[in-house]
């Protein structure tokens, strides 16, 4: 199944406002293809941000033989998320497919931290291309606990609108790692790589 970016961002949204119940889990930011609002979506892709006391790696529900979208090692629900929360988490995704990509908050400002994700991921420089290329939306940022919006090295921290559900705006804050190292940056562009992911997954509908 797929659907559009409008009856996708709510959803995302709902799940960022539980996921951020959980212990250490200090901010849920969107990417992927829902983050590029393209027209015919099938899965949400969220970033974890942690304090770094939780693993790198990634859940995906439900669990199919592609759906590591390359973030490495695949999680359990309890590894990331308390116990009370998985259920909800699954109601709320409803028939939509959900990858959450683990990694520690530090990786937004931080190059070794960033760098250092390069031996959790499955295809070449992934987590790069999540902090550095495609676009990375900070969701429910009012409610994020962590240092994120203290930094000063990356993404303008003006708080935008991505979408509406009904009368109400779904607020988000741009990301970004800027740092100007050459390490910090994909080797392919973004154009390639989609070439190869389409023909991967035969996902021949992506723009």
């Amino acid at each position: 199944m797929r659907w559009p970016p409008v009856e996708l961002l709510w959803r995302a949204e709902n799940l960022a406002e539980t996921a951020l119940l959980s212990p250490h889990v200090t901010g849920i930011a969107l990417t992927g293809s829902l983050a590029r609002k393209e027209p015919l979506i099938h899965d949400i892709d969220l970033v974890v941000l942690h304090d770094g006391t939780l693993p790198v790696g990634g859940i995906s529900d439900p669990c199919t033989a592609d759906a590591s979208h390359g973030k490495g090692v695949d999680l359990t629900y309890g590894a990331v998320f308390q116990a009370q929360t998985e259920e909800k988490l699954r109601e709320q995704r409803g028939l939509v497919p959900v990858n959450y990509i683990c990694v520690p908050e530090r990786a937004l400002w931080d190059c070794s931290v960033l760098q250092s994700l390069k031996e959790h991921e499955r295809f070449p420089d992934f987590y790069l291309r999540v902090f550095t290329d495609i676009p990375l939306f900070l969701l429910r940022p009012l409610d994020c606990l962590f240092m994120l919006l203290n930094q000063h090295r990356y993404a303008a921290h003006e708080i935008i609108s991505i979408g509406r559900h009904g009368n109400q705006p779904i607020e988000a804050v741009r990301l970004k790692h800027l740092c100007g190292n050459y390490d910090c940056v994909p080797k392919q562009t973004w154009e390639e790589c989609k070439e190869e992911i389409r023909r991967r997954k035969n996902h021949h509908w992506h723009d």
